[in-house]
């Protein structure tokens, strides 16, 4: 599961790092990418459905903070929109 979290973190995370500093996406859309890769982490396939015991929210936090260094996507994107303002 730690590598599943690793290849979220610096390939898919990281390309749309990129892609939300330059366009406004969808909150909607974003939350159905957020939804695909808790997923993936979980369970290995996007869209196979897991018991997950820990809160996305938790997830996201800081490794120090306990949680895996995720980004969420939402919120990225409502800084990004911030910024481009």
């Amino acid at each position: 599961m730690e590598g599943r979290g690793q290849l979220v973190k610096s390939v898919i995370q990281g390309k749309l790092v990129h892609s939300i500093s330059v366009y406004s996406w969808l909150i909607a859309l974003l939350k159905d990418l957020e939804k695909n890769i808790r997923h993936f982490i979980w369970s290995g396939e996007k869209e196979k459905r897991k018991l997950v015991t820990v809160a996305w929210h938790k997830v996201c936090k800081p490794l120090n903070e306990g949680g895996m260094g995720m980004k969420s996507l939402v919120n990225l994107n409502a800084a990004a929109n911030l910024k481009l303002c």
